[in-house]
């Protein structure tokens, strides 16, 4: 998680620097995603505050599972969010520099991601979890 924050304080810088230096038009699509991208976090936050989730790359089993709000669209929309965020920053960039922190911290969520749901792979959840893989996209 320490690597996740410093790669995401990096880039954050970056993508701050590239809005102030890019045309004003070409601002309107990564604002666009940042906007998604915060709308589908705080839905994410307000609708697991009364019961959350685990942090990523935890080792406990999950004793339950949540396939409603904005689990309906996805079966990880957090991640989802953030991906969403650092697409944006690519986006406000210009080059291919710009597109290292969203591919990297797109492997890393789709890595916590896959260990999430071998997690419920091996727990009571199981068949429910698989129902809804069936139902649901990772991300989209």
């Amino acid at each position: 998680m320490q690597a996740v924050s410093v790669v995401s304080v990096v880039a954050f810088a970056w993508f701050t620097y590239g809005l102030g230096t890019r045309p004003g038009g070409y601002r309107a699509l990564p604002f666009a995603l940042c906007a998604l991208s915060l709308l589908l976090f705080w839905w994410c936050i307000l609708h697991t505050r009364p019961k959350p989730f685990t942090l990523a790359f935890s080792l406990d089993l999950p004793v339950f599972l949540d396939t409603g709000g904005p689990y309906r669209m996805a079966r990880h929309p957090f991640y989802l969010s953030y991906l969403l965020f650092w697409v944006a920053t690519a986006l406000a960039v210009p080059g291919a520099l710009s597109w290292i922190a969203p591919v990297v911290m797109g492997a890393l969520y789709t890595l916590a991601a896959t260990r999430e749901e071998a997690k419920f792979a091996s727990g009571a959840l199981d068949g429910e979890y698989q129902a809804y893989r069936l139902q649901t996209g990772m991300f989209f």
